[in-house]
């Protein structure tokens, strides 16, 4: 459980950081995803990146937590899998024009 709330926080803190990096070049958030994957030079690319990492493992920490000792832990590698499919899918199919 503790585990799950300072990975929510870290999740946040990241987020808030690279969503302000993407205000000031005024890009998308998910087209300065598929950026920060493809050219991954600078420090604001690898927050990004950090970012996309912890989002893309939230739910298994979240479900994890509540759900390890239960049968339920199906349904949370489930939802998992959803998950990045539907991330991945977004990310890949933004309309950005790489450099």
């Amino acid at each position: 459980m503790i585990l799950s709330s300072i990975w929510a926080i870290a999740t946040l803190v990241l987020a808030y950081l690279y969503f302000q990096q993407c205000r000031t070049q005024n890009v998308k958030f998910i087209d300065s995803l598929r950026l920060a994957l493809v050219r991954h030079n600078t420090k604001d690319d690898w927050f990004g990146i950090l970012f996309l990492v912890f989002l893309l493992i939230a739910p298994l920490v979240v479900g994890f937590s509540f759900y390890l000792k239960s049968d339920a832990n199906v349904v949370v590698v489930l939802a998992f899998l959803i998950w990045i499919y539907q991330w991945i899918k977004a990310i890949w199919n933004s309309s950005v024009e790489t450099e």
